[in-house]
């Protein structure tokens, strides 16, 4: 069977396992159902994977799959963009659903798996039609049951806070559907049954009011889904509600098929936006990664924690989008195609590493019942393996060598010092930009990574939880292990990654200092550098330890404590790690102190036990969407009143709509 023949097998089966996949959770009363519904959902992204590795690999021309009435006769195609996100869905989704094979069935009380297992499926195959869409009502079609999955999903709990979490998240993203099938009925002069060839020509048609109306709402579509500031307030508190296994896929895969979107439209309908486009999309990218990266830090939950990373590196993935837009209109396509390439290695590393540490986190709440740094500490001892699973995961959320992460970054970094060469002063004060924006967020970053990792492995247990806390079970480890591996791996072999990526890797020469942007061997090879060195030093090390004249002995002695026991209540918490952070930026966290007081004895109120808690005061919520929410329900109500039961008055409201729908008309 030829490359293509195996990528066109490898990536249909993988929609028709999800299919069967939704099928058996909806029968899973029984056991026999749940296993057929788990053996699917791991054998459609096995599929999937090496349906798309092929694809990339063998650079495959564009295929189509077939089409169908149901997808109102538009054929699935699939070409190296679409590809290259298949490939990252499927890589999420594989380590996603072995972990939730075990995870659904041990949280079978919490979340209901009639509920959870055919919801996932579906979530999973309409992400898979997102991108094999060659048409807009299919794409729309299958965007809309994303959405919609991931609405229950996020309150399958059945918990207050869910609920509240699953509505903001859905009246954020019916707003973006509107957006979005407004700016394609635009596109598509009227018709949403377009595709998206028809599309590159029917925009020429447009006016330019149109064509600039079309590309905003477009635009605000996939930023809202992607989590772009003003619009991300849904996702730190939707991301932490959903099972974790399902938060990885939201985070590792459902953020990253809003880009595909967001990329997609813009290459049809837009391929040479204006420079200010690429100007408002990097200070909207750089200054959501700047406040999204402080608040990682207050929050006091590990899935808060992660979420608002997730915030932080799509702002980051907006910042190289911009980037590359400013440069290449201002001429320089050397250093835009770096940018860009900077871009599609951030997406895939970010996918592995965030979706790991969301299954880390299910797998610490599901050993030690709670997900409170307050509360945890001390489960290195407990879980040493998945412990070093998600240290490593943790390095690549900082982007510290030698992983993807870290690749990525260095990439932006090379194309911005480059770009101050130029001496195009829009250019310089956006490279500018970008490189005290990247040294702001990567150092908080690295503060946050610390700060969550600590808390919940080292030091001694905050509570009876943790401390009777135990190693996960494998099928719950291996697959966040795994994640970590291919973090790692994809930044050591960063130099031999680009068959897979939809642009060349290979784009900038290494330097550190300003000049012309020039070819050659590529700063891919820094972190395999790196890597060789820390794998010497520590070969070293232990040779030196191990050599028979060694005189180096481990001692093991109780620590100093000034003659007091030791326990928990003399470490640092979680709030007081992060108050340089609350206190010097302050004016942007905006907390609040709350002093609590309980009573020590119920049956006492004189007698009380304070405690004072930190609380993030107000925030957009209650600045911009709760006003338009009242906004919006003063309205309705105003409107309302016409509904007053006189029917000569609704007779009157008719002829008036009659006569001024004829007075436009002719």
């Amino acid at each position: 069977m030829t490359a293509a023949g195996l990528a066109s097998v490898g990536l249909v089966a993988a929609a028709l396992f999800s299919a069967i996949a939704a099928l058996a959770g909806l029968a899973g009363r029984s056991r026999a159902a749940r296993r057929l519904h788990h053996a699917a959902m791991i054998a459609g992204p096995v599929a999937g994977l090496g349906g798309s590795f092929v694809f990339l690999a063998w650079r495959v021309a564009p295929l189509s799959l077939g089409a169908s009435p149901l997808l109102f006769h538009a054929p699935l195609v699939v070409d190296r963009l679409s590809a290259f996100f298949l490939l990252l869905l499927h890589a999420v989704s594989l380590m996603a659903s072995w972990f939730g094979a075990k995870y659904t069935e041990d949280e079978q009380d919490t979340y209901p798996p009639r509920l959870v297992l055919p919801l996932t499926a579906v979530f999973v195959l309409s992400m898979q039609g997102v991108l094999l869409s060659s048409g807009v009502a299919s794409f729309l079609l299958f965007w809309e049951a994303m959405s919609l999955s991931a609405f229950f999903l996020v309150m399958a709990d059945g918990e207050e806070d869910s609920r509240k979490a699953a509505l903001l998240y859905l009246a954020i993203a019916q707003f973006g559907a509107g957006a979005l099938i407004v700016g394609s009925g635009i596109l598509g002069a009227g018709s949403l049954f377009a595709t998206f060839d028809t599309l590159a020509t029917s925009v020429g048609l447009l006016s330019p009011g149109a064509s600039t109306l079309a590309a905003v709402l477009v635009v605000f579509a996939f930023a809202s889904k992607a989590g772009l500031a003003p619009f991300h307030a849904w996702l730190p508190e939707a991301h932490p509600r959903a099972p974790s296994h399902v938060s990885a896929l939201m985070s590792g895969a459902m953020l990253k098929v809003a880009i595909y979107g967001l990329l997609r439209f813009t290459s049809v309908c837009w391929p040479d936006l204006p420079a200010a486009w690429g100007t408002s999309l990097l200070a909207l990218g750089l200054a959501t990664a700047m406040v999204a990266v402080i608040y990682a830090n207050i929050a006091r939950e590990i899935k808060r924690i992660l979420a608002w990373s997730s915030v932080e590196n799509i702002g980051l993935v907006f910042t190289m989008f911009g980037f590359q837009l400013l440069l290449r209109r201002e001429g320089w396509p050397v250093l835009a195609d770096a940018a860009q390439a900077a871009m599609f290695m951030h997406l895939l590393a970010h996918a592995l590493f965030k979706s790991g540490l969301f299954l880390g986190a299910g797998a610490v709440m599901h050993g030690a019942h709670t997900g409170k740094l307050e509360m945890l500490g001390g489960q290195a001892n407990r879980m040493p393996r998945l412990s070093v699973a998600v240290l490593g995961l943790c390095l690549a959320g900082a982007a510290l060598p030698p992983f993807g992460s870290f690749v990525a970054e260095w990439m932006l970094l090379q194309a911005a010092l480059t770009s101050l060469g130029t001496r195009n002063a829009h250019v310089v004060i956006a490279s500018v930009a970008v490189l005290v924006g990247m040294a702001f967020v990567a150092g908080l970053a690295v503060f946050a990574m610390v700060r969550l990792f600590s808390f919940v492995f080292l030091a001694e247990p905050r509570s009876a939880q943790a401390r009777a806390a135990v190693e996960p079970a494998g099928s719950l480890g291996r697959p966040i292990a795994g994640l970590a591996a291919a973090g790692l791996a994809l930044g050591v072999l960063s130099p031999w990654m680009s068959p897979l990526f939809p642009v060349k890797l290979e784009v900038l020469g290494p330097s550190l200092s300003a000049g012309p942007p020039s070819s050659g061997p590529s700063g891919l090879w820094l972190a395999p550098a790196l890597a060789a060195a820390l794998a010497a030093a520590l070969c070293l090390a232990w040779l030196i330890r191990r050599s028979p004249g060694s005189t180096l002995r481990t001692r093991r002695s109780h620590t100093w404590d000034c003659g007091q026991p030791i326990d928990a209540t003399m470490e640092y918490t979680a709030t007081g790690f992060s108050a340089p952070v609350r206190f010097f930026l302050r004016d942007i966290v905006r907390a609040e102190k709350h002093l609590v007081f309980r009573p020590v004895v119920p049956s006492n109120p004189w007698i009380r036990h304070g405690q004072m808690e930190f609380r993030k005061a107000g925030g957009i919520l209650g600045r911009l969407y709760f006003p338009v929410a009242r906004l919006i329900e003063d309205v309705g109500g105003w409107l309302k009143q016409l509904q007053n039961g006189v029917i000569q008055f609704y007779i009157a409201l008719i002829l008036a709509t009659l006569l001024l729908t004829l007075w436009v008309a002719l």
